[in-house]
């Protein structure tokens, strides 16, 4: 807020995702797009960006149609998001067309196949014995070794639609695990009761309820130290944390489909904390929104 006030600017947009199911934005905007850029470069990692700016009035307001009637799903920046609105609230100004009234956004379609949700692996302080661990988990999950990363990862993906599955590396053990959880009813017992089914069946939320909270035992104030519990979309950078001693455990997870997102929104649900990771972001700074 402090920066909005003193820039009156939007520098970084809201990312926002809408579903289009019959495609109609997505061929709108590739026939709008055929065009020579505004720019192009390469940005951060090497990452290719291009704009293109949309000259006429028409394609402008057919895509503005079509996106009408679509719901927006906020992937990224609900702090800018709830930052504009307070803006806005706050504003003395009574005219029509306020600059405050407007937020700079940038707009997705969930089935985008440029567009991916990373996971976000859990790495954890608490030093665990590894026999102990893998015999607390054992009534809820099953539990099979992996000699490798690349195979824990490609077993997790494989079973990802149907199954909640898990990888974990502990320290002082040699081996990877893959976990896959076998027993709902009692897991269930420790996800709040108020959520919906959707958000009761997320890696994430078995991940920090059951594995973190339940089986290990964190409370919710080591669960929200970041010397005790913090995170990485880097798997083999997680992994190395363990084997160097410097975490406890890793906790791996698989990456999230757009649509299950949209499922756990329409239930009436927020994600849980560091959950997804959406990949591949608008650079801050790539165009500007004036609040004057």
């Amino acid at each position: 807020m402090q920066l909005l006030r003193a820039l009156r600017l939007n520098t970084s947009p809201v990312f926002l995702m809408y579903a289009d199911p019959r495609q109609e934005i997505g061929h709108l905007l590739a026939r709008a797009l055929d065009g020579p850029p505004a720019a192009e470069f390469a940005g951060a990692g090497g990452l290719s960006q291009r704009i293109v700016r949309l000259h006429d009035p028409g394609d402008t307001a057919a895509i503005s149609g079509a996106l009408a009637g679509e719901k927006l799903y906020i992937a990224d920046g609900h702090h800018r998001y709830e930052t504009a609105l307070a803006f806005r609230d706050q504003s003395a100004a009574v005219t029509d067309d306020r600059p405050e009234d407007f937020v700079l956004a940038a707009l997705t379609a969930a089935a985008d196949p440029g567009l991916l949700v990373l996971p976000i692996h859990r790495l954890v302080a608490v030093d665990l014995p590894p026999a102990r661990t893998l015999d607390a988990l054992r009534p809820l999950f099953d539990i099979d070794n992996r000699p490798t990363l690349a195979g824990l990862l490609a077993d997790m993906a494989s079973r990802a639609q149907s199954e909640n599955v898990f990888g974990l590396a502990l320290h002082g053990s040699p081996d990877l695990y893959l976990l896959t959880l076998r027993d709902r009813e009692t897991a269930g017992h420790y996800l709040p009761p108020e959520r919906s089914s959707a958000w009761r069946r997320l890696d994430a939320a078995i991940a920090n309820h059951v594995i973190l909270g339940g089986v290990v035992g964190l409370s919710a104030a080591q669960m929200e130290d970041i010397h005790t519990v913090w995170y990485s979309e880097d798997a083999e950078a997680a992994v190395t944390e363990v084997r160097t001693g410097r975490a406890g455990f890793a906790l791996l997870l698989n990456p999230l489909p757009p649509p299950r997102v949209l499922a756990v929104a329409d239930a009436g649900e927020r994600m849980p904390q560091k959950s997804t990771f959406f990949y591949p972001k608008v650079p801050t700074g790539l165009v500007f929104n004036p609040l004057f």
